[in-house]
């Protein structure tokens, strides 16, 4: 059997989707020796996903994902037409939104319904573009995965898609950050103005993750617990995110609150391990990864109580309102005050964290492109 996956939306530096992504098929690969796989990848991240195995080829197309609508173009036009060349049986597209016109099986793995609970996320326009699409590629593909059941449920009843069409394939701790390199962090910790104490949050710098809130609420920390961290907010720029930074200047504290950028792969396990505490305020969520890497490297979590966050972390953290900035910094200090319950929180981190893994997921996804094996789709546009 021919399986292709669809690579063309994943940007080179890996977050949420793109982790899911890579993680995915590396261990796919693992497990299947005997169907050929067909990567199709975009120039941007092309160095990143090569599989050296006997039954993988690497196609690589001529964009960058970063250039949305030359992409779109190429997936939904173009791409069927190399589907057909390499007489692809079955598509699997780790990203939210596949080809309508692949002319072959697909499966897809939408992963949160951002756009219908956080306005801000996009422009008008593009969230209009993705919710449509959205609906569309669920409607039209033979399995739909997702990574929660929270994000299941929703698909049900936001959308209208059968639960008997939906698997689970819950995430798991990115492979790239597990090997870490003390001598760098050391340099890139001095380089960054990172001190030895300091609260963590790690994510996208976008509408929807609620930084806002949590500057709120260390705001609150220092004025009325007089708490001697300071704040660290790791993540690329997404869009959006100039409040964030009026935010901070509005409130001086400019030298209280460390923004990294992008943190490599190579410093992420540490700047987890070395942080007292991990805050992660999003309004919404598909599924958490960074709440669930901050569990395994044994860093106490607070968390929304909202969308599939509480399904995700279960007893092992503290759960706050992501809109009461109050609650967030009294929950901190209630944490870093109590050295038994900071404790208890990371030894459950430990075993919450311990439920989860790609092998699980791609073990499920194997099964699930194993259903279209002796099935045969015409190719044709």
């Amino acid at each position: 059997m021919n399986i292709g996956i669809n690579l063309l939306p994943i940007r080179r530096e890996l977050t949420g989707v793109g982790v899911y992504a890579y993680n995915i098929v590396e261990q796919l690969l693992q497990i299947d020796k005997f169907n050929r796989y067909f990567i199709f990848n975009n120039k941007e991240s092309d160095d990143v996903f090569q599989f050296n195995t006997d039954n993988t080829q690497v196609i690589t197309f001529p964009i960058r994902a970063q250039n949305v609508f030359k992409r779109i173009f190429w997936e939904q036009f173009i791409f069927p037409l190399y589907l057909k060349k390499y007489k692809i049986d079955v598509l699997f597209s780790p990203s939210t939104i596949l080809p309508v016109f692949s002319g072959c099986y697909n499966i897809i793995c939408i992963h949160d319904l951002t756009p219908y609970h956080v306005e801000k996320k996009f422009t008008k326009l593009r969230s209009f573009y993705v919710k449509k699409m959205i609906a569309l590629s669920a409607r039209l593909a033979d399995k739909v995965l997702t990574v929660s059941q929270n994000t299941k449920r929703e698909l049900h009843d936001l959308i209208g898609i059968s639960e008997q069409k939906i698997a689970i394939t819950y995430n798991g701790i990115n492979k790239l950050i597990l090997d870490s390199d003390r001598s760098g962090w050391i340099k890139y910790k001095k380089e960054k103005h990172i001190p030895n104490n300091y609260l963590l949050y790690v994510g996208t710098l976008e509408p929807g993750k609620n930084i806002d809130a949590l500057i709120s609420a260390f705001e609150i920390l220092k004025d009325t617990y007089k708490l001697p961290h300071k704040l660290v907010i790791a993540g690329g720029k997404g869009w959006m995110f100039d409040s964030i930074f009026q935010k901070i200047n509005n409130k001086n504290l400019n030298d209280q609150i460390i923004l990294t950028g992008y943190v490599p792969n190579e410093y992420l396990r540490l700047l987890y391990q070395d942080s007292d505490l991990f805050i992660f305020p999003s309004l919404y969520e598909g599924f958490g990864i960074p709440v669930l890497e901050a569990m395994y490297f044994g860093v106490p979590v607070i968390a929304s109580n909202t969308s599939s966050l509480p399904e995700v972390v279960d007893n092992a953290a503290k759960l706050v309102d992501p809109l009461d900035a109050k609650m967030i910094a009294d929950t901190v200090n209630q944490v870093l005050l109590d050295s038994k319950l900071k404790s208890t929180m990371q030894e459950r981190g430990f075993k919450q964290a311990a439920k989860f893994s790609w092998k699980n997921a791609a073990e499920v996804t194997y099964k699930e492109l194993l259903k279209f094996e002796k099935n045969e789709k015409a190719n044709s546009l």
